[in-house]
């Protein structure tokens, strides 16, 4: 099976999610996944999460915004790219504000490669 960007061409691919504090951490791991790892295939968005925190009336949870990070990885590569993760965000220490990092199958997944001689995206 032909492969683009480390997934395979019809499927075989794997599904890592990552939710973080709503901190800046989802763009260092986002920058890190390309620098070191070529992975073009992530995406980071926010929304609303219950995260440890709030009073003792709501039981110690609040609502807070949070960033979900995903990343789309060949099956074969997914064990090794979930461990960097964990440890690259801080999953072996206690991580304020809750965190959560999983991964799972995929039915299937669509190859994506950028062409050549695109520019890269500034930071400014």
């Amino acid at each position: 099976m032909t492969t683009l960007s480390g997934h395979a061409a019809r499927g075989d691919a794997k599904l890592i999610t990552c939710i973080l504090p709503d901190d800046g951490r989802d763009r260092e791991l986002l920058k890190a996944l390309r620098a070191e790892h070529a992975i073009i295939t992530a995406n980071t968005f926010q929304c609303r999460g219950i995260v440890p925190g709030g009073s003792k009336r709501d039981k110690g949870l609040s609502v807070n915004s949070v960033r979900v990070v995903t990343v789309v990885v060949a099956s074969d590569k997914a064990d090794a790219l979930f461990e960097y993760i964990y440890f690259k965000m801080g999953f072996d220490q206690p991580i304020q504000g809750g965190s959560i990092l999983y991964q799972g199958d995929l039915l299937g997944a669509t190859p994506f490669q950028l062409p050549t001689g695109v520019a890269e995206e500034s930071e400014d």
